[in-house]
């Protein structure tokens, strides 16, 4: 569990500029499931936020086939599907294709798909 304030807290009005008043929390639980094993959900909650929201950011398993020179385990290069739930439907997944040129180097985007409800 991750406690404390935002960047910019002590400047919204009403908050004291020396305040110590935790004004988010974070936390990272994993689910006792085979299904959901290795995969971490992270609620996110505070007060004074720039925007209310509801996001769900599901990280994707690497594939066993190397595509890429560059496939390595490492951090922010898998693929996700980011589903923003509020106050807009948004679906955006994101995959690494291939960077234009001789070396086989992968870069990460994102495809944004804004769903019009009526």
């Amino acid at each position: 569990m991750v406690r404390g304030q935002y960047a910019g807290y002590r400047k919204e009005p009403g908050v004291a500029r020396e305040s110590d008043v935790e004004a988010l929390c974070a936390l990272r639980l994993f689910i006792a499931s085979w299904r959901w094993q290795g995969r971490a959900v992270v609620p996110v909650s505070g007060k004074y936020l720039a925007a209310s929201m509801a996001n769900v950011m599901v990280e994707l398993k690497p594939r066993p086939q190397k595509l890429f020179d560059d496939s390595v385990p490492m951090a922010g290069l898998a693929n996700y599907l980011h589903l923003r739930l509020s106050p807009n439907l948004v679906v955006a997944p994101a995959a690494r294709v291939e960077r234009a040129g001789i070396e086989s180097v992968g870069d990460l985007h994102e495809f944004y798909l804004r769903i019009l409800v009526a």
